[in-house]
């Protein structure tokens, strides 16, 4: 009989260090680089705020570093090479690199998810109401000069911008074979230079509060310009954009509902993270919503019981992370 208390003991205190909340009982510190983005972006403030709460969980002399990186493709990548153990990236982004499509060449086979749609991405179509667009076919149908800004190539708003043009018959060629011009720059000189009268349109991947949008909507008359049925669908099959909307008075002056297209912020990792941490970080974030969403608002609809679905996050489970949702009832 004591044998089988002392076996008891034993065997539960080995299930309570590995599902409990931290694994400083052991001795093998961890050294993660987490890419986030720039510093002052809410990707850098979100990364930081994880960091602060996983890293007491880990052993000790453990570190978590938050890496000031370019975003979602190049977070992707820096995976995908082993630069960096955990980083925050994009839905959409994450299934490019799972297919091996778009701005991969091949799968990306070293990168796994740990928690999918933690916040609320659209793809904003704005132009000024003083150029006289009401709506996106009208551009093609009008052949139309328009003067359009985006950010630098190769980030995911850029893309979604190409994608966006694509899905209505339309290229920067055409734009610029039309008269008009297509100019990648930063978002502050996008705000001054629609501020000043120098462009017509933006196109970018928002969120609420995002701001540059925000400061362009403050000085300038601007229209939003839903995307429709369609070219939605279109965007969705052919590239993996969810189904959005930016809902009316997010913004300034926006008074209607915006229908686009979606790619909120997933979490993903190498492979070669130890289940225990990948375990850890999936319950950090699961279950600290309510610390992450005081540093950043815009993961308040953050759902953790679907954070597993494969539509949420394209790519396969880390097996720490998928335990930690079999355990919650969540993933059957």
């Amino acid at each position: 009989m004591f044998k089988r208390i002392v076996l008891a003991i034993a065997i539960f205190s080995m299930i309570f260090l590995w599902e409990g909340n931290s694994l400083s009982q052991t001795t093998k510190p961890v050294k993660l680089r987490f890419a986030a983005a720039g510093l002052g972006s809410s990707w850098y403030v979100v990364a930081a705020a994880i960091s602060e709460l996983l890293r007491p969980q880990l052993p000790q002399g453990s570190t978590v570093d938050v890496l000031p990186s370019a975003g979602g493709v190049g977070n992707a990548i820096l995976i995908s090479e082993g630069r960096a153990e955990i980083a925050l990236t994009h839905s959409v982004i994450a299934r490019w690199a799972h297919d091996g499509t778009v701005s991969f060449k091949t799968k990306q086979e070293n990168i796994c998810g740990i928690v999918g749609e933690m916040d609320k991405y659209d793809m904003a179509v704005v132009v000024t109401k003083k150029c006289g667009i009401t709506s996106i076919d009208q551009i093609r149908e009008q052949k139309f000069p328009l003067r359009l800004m985006t950010v630098d190539v190769g980030g995911l708003g850029e893309l979604g911008t190409r994608h966006i043009l694509e899905a209505y018959g339309m290229s920067y060629e055409a734009l610029k074979s039309w008269g008009g011009s297509v100019t990648h720059t930063s978002r502050q000189v996008i705000a001054s230079s629609i501020r000043d009268g120098h462009a017509d349109a933006f196109i970018h991947i928002v969120t609420p509060g995002h701001p540059a949008l925000s400061e362009i909507v403050l000085t300038t008359e601007m229209r939003f310009l839903p995307l429709k049925g369609e070219a939605i669908k279109l965007l969705g099959e052919k590239y993996g954009w969810g189904k959005g909307n930016i809902p009316a008075n997010t913004f300034k002056r926006q008074e209607q509902d915006v229908p686009t297209v979606s790619a909120p912020t997933v979490i993903v990792s190498t492979k070669t993270i130890p289940d225990e941490v990948a375990y850890l970080l999936t319950k950090t974030v699961s279950e600290e919503k309510v610390k992450l969403v005081q540093a950043h608002a815009g993961m308040k609809d953050f759902n953790p019981s679907e954070a597993w679905k494969k539509e949420k996050i394209w790519v396969d489970l880390h097996p720490g992370a998928t335990k930690y949702f079999k355990e919650k009832g969540w993933l059957k």
